[in-house]
């Protein structure tokens, strides 16, 4: 009879003993779940990163597309390309004080449908600008021909800025600004435009630092040069 009772003791867990197995089983569990919260984590900002990325790429392209073909002019009519918004307006000109007001707006025009006239539509007339941290594209009335709103192409943008170069290799004199008023700074003379676009992260990364502006948000910025390939040579 001892002997049974001895080795019944002696086939159980004591208190310790269960105790130590609990410690070691959530120190695992422990483990396990905050290794899958930093992969979580790791997955969301490169999600967020690419997110980001793809949205700036797609932003970009959308302008460089329509204004690869600013001044398209199959009839030659003289009355279609990089200008300024004026009174309601896209008119093309070289009229001495028709000039942007800021670096971060862009209009031009073309000739989709070869009538040698701006129709009013979003097919001939394309703006693009900065408001308030968001990209915006011209939308046309059909009645005048005039901006009737504007669509966000994208949010959380902190620059976008366009300068030009003209026919006599110089760029646009203030701050990339085009201006027919300035000296061979007509609106005709532009051969090629630097668009670039800083883009900002909507969320913040704790676990990153910017070198440039000391915040924890990740930014992509892209450049290029469009040659607007029907503008007169």
């Amino acid at each position: 009879m001892d002997m049974t009772r001895r080795n019944s003791r002696e086939s159980g867990l004591s208190l310790i003993e269960l105790i130590v197995a609990m410690g070691l089983s959530l120190a695992v569990l422990a483990g396990a779940y905050n290794l899958f919260k930093s992969q979580t984590r790791v997955h969301l900002l490169h999600n967020q990163v690419m997110g980001l990325q793809d949205s700036a790429r797609f932003a970009f392209d959308s302008i460089v597309r329509d204004l690869q073909m600013a001044g398209y002019d199959a009839q030659e009519s003289k009355v279609f390309g990089i200008t300024a918004y004026k009174d309601s307006d896209f008119a093309f000109n070289d009229e001495s004080t028709l000039s942007l007001a800021v670096t971060n707006q862009i209009y031009f025009t073309n000739d989709s449908d070869g009538d040698s006239e701006i129709d009013n539509n979003s097919s001939e007339r394309f703006g693009y600008r900065l408001n308030s941290g968001n990209l915006e594209s011209a939308s046309i009335s059909t009645a005048d021909g005039s901006i009737s709103s504007w669509d966000i192409l994208m949010d959380n943008v902190e620059t976008l800025s366009f300068v030009y170069t003209y026919s006599n290799g110089t760029l646009s004199s203030t701050v990339g600004l085009p201006n027919n008023a300035a000296a061979n700074r007509h609106f005709r003379d532009i051969r090629s435009v630097t668009v670039s676009l800083r883009v900002k992260a909507s969320q913040r990364d704790p676990g990153y630092t910017d070198p440039d502006f000391g915040d924890n948000y990740r930014r992509t910025t892209l450049t290029g040069k469009v040659f607007p390939r029907n503008l007169s040579f």
